[in-house]
């Protein structure tokens, strides 16, 4: 069976960081609405071809992160950078998880952790 004859559709996307100084810099309430928007254009049965319209499946870190982050704390390896990514994370929740059945915490980790500590072609190795 097909998605269209199964009624139902995924679709992914990783959510920028809404909160681009992290803690300390305040919610970007543009981005929110941005996000929104999408949210409820997916699971709108009136803009799909899908009956039961078309199911988030939300990224929350994909590779990227702001880079005053990077500046300020040098990267992953600092328990500051994991606390505004827990902080980001609540934002997320609190924000769509009305709406979000289905959720990603960390994209591919593995390859995150190759990439830049390995290889040194991410930051904060490169």
């Amino acid at each position: 069976e097909n998605e269209e004859s199964m009624n139902h559709f995924i679709c992914a996307y990783t959510l920028e960081w809404c909160n681009r100084g992290g803690k300390f810099g305040g919610v970007n309430q543009a981005g929110i609405l941005f996000y929104n928007t999408i949210i409820d254009n997916l699971l709108s049965r009136d803009n799909s071809k899908f009956s039961a319209g078309i199911e988030p499946f939300v990224k929350i870190h994909h590779f990227d992160y702001p880079q005053e982050l990077e500046d300020r704390y040098g990267g992953w390896l600092s328990h500051l950078m994991q606390e505004d990514f827990v902080h980001f994370a609540k934002i997320c929740f609190q924000s769509f998880g009305d709406r979000v059945k289905y959720w990603c915490t960390i994209n591919e980790p593995n390859l995150f952790s190759e990439f830049a500590y390995e290889r040194g072609t991410y930051p904060p190795a490169h």
